[in-house]
């Protein structure tokens, strides 16, 4: 039985290397494209026939004809935020019903995590990360410390209704104490969630099961990574870094190669780098079928700091 090939494309700086269109490109020869990590807090713009789409949770391969578009596990996944992507997508006339699968064990963003999170950012004396406030890093620190909501959890309206409870107590108490910050609202939480979970649960699978078949199959899966490595959690700049693996850590049997853009950008108060643009690194269209070729950086650059605006490549069969 022939196994598939795999391959991750990752941001070798701090994002914005252009990941989405390379990854609408290279899904030509691909079945599955898959993101493995982050939530909607990163942004991937492709433009196809003049029309531009950016997504944020819904991997890139959604637009092409033919491949399926998995949200893994490791992505944490704010409901509203993907069904109002869902939504976006319908409307421009993609087909994402039956070619689009979340994991059951994903992680799920609730309001707690954004109240949390934008108290966090603006306390008095903090030094500002630069997050998106959009409850991403309160999210993981929920599944690590065991007490977050899994996808799964969000169907079960039973588990639901004692979970939310449960955690908008705590967590009320905590960002008044810290912050001061106006209680929520469990009741209306349930309420809004408990919706969001009948429109969500047709994209729900074990995707864990899905991806193993593809390869056992002879299928190929490409790996769509979130931010860039610079941001990743434990070999980033941190504490000026997101809350996920942005590198291929998380995902078995491929080689990665990384993309990487002539500028270097980054939010926060990092002392390490600025969002300086050198360059404006040109659109690439499906339309062309093309990558522009390889460029390097301005001369006025040292030579170490030197990036080329294209370094993908696919990996060898597994």
């Amino acid at each position: 039985m022939k196994k598939g090939k795999t391959a991750v494309i990752v941001g070798a700086q701090w994002g914005d290397e252009g990941k989405g269109k390379i990854v609408d490109v290279l899904s030509e020869s691909f079945t599955v494209v898959a993101r493995y990590a982050g939530g909607h807090n990163a942004g991937h713009t492709v433009i196809i026939n003049g029309k531009k789409f950016i997504l944020q949770l819904v991997p890139c391969g959604v637009l092409r004809a033919g491949c399926r578009s998995v949200i893994g596990n490791g992505v944490v996944l704010d409901p509203l935020a993907f069904l109002k992507e869902v939504g976006a997508l319908r409307a421009a006339g993609v087909q994402v019903d039956g070619n689009l699968f979340v994991s059951n064990r994903a992680q799920v963003i609730l309001p707690y995590h954004r109240m949390i999170e934008l108290a966090s950012e603006n306390a008095p004396g903090r030094v500002k990360i630069g997050t998106t406030s959009r409850g991403i890093g309160p999210a993981y620190e929920d599944k690590m410390g065991r007490r977050g909501l899994r996808v799964a959890d969000l169907l079960d309206l039973k588990l639901l209704r004692t979970h939310i409870d449960n955690a908008v107590r705590e967590k009320n108490m905590i960002a008044h104490a810290l912050f001061n910050s106006e209680p929520l609202d469990a009741d209306k939480m349930y309420t809004e969630y408990a919706g969001a979970a009948e429109k969500i649960a047709p994209f729900v699978d074990d995707t864990a099961v899905l991806l193993n078949q593809a390869l056992a199959q002879g299928e190929s899966i490409l790996f769509e990574g979130a931010q860039g490595t610079m941001l990743d959690i434990d070999h980033g700049t941190y504490p000026f870094v997101t809350s996920s693996s942005a590198t291929s850590a998380r995902v078995r049997e491929a080689r990665s190669r990384g993309k990487t853009s002539s500028f270097s950008s980054t939010a926060g108060q990092s002392a390490c780098c600025s969002a300086r643009r050198f360059a404006t690194t040109p659109g690439i269209s499906r339309n062309s079928r093309q990558l522009s070729r390889c460029q390097s950086a301005p001369s006025s650059l040292t030579t170490s700091s030197r990036t080329q605006r294209c370094a993908v490549a696919v990996s060898d069969p597994a």
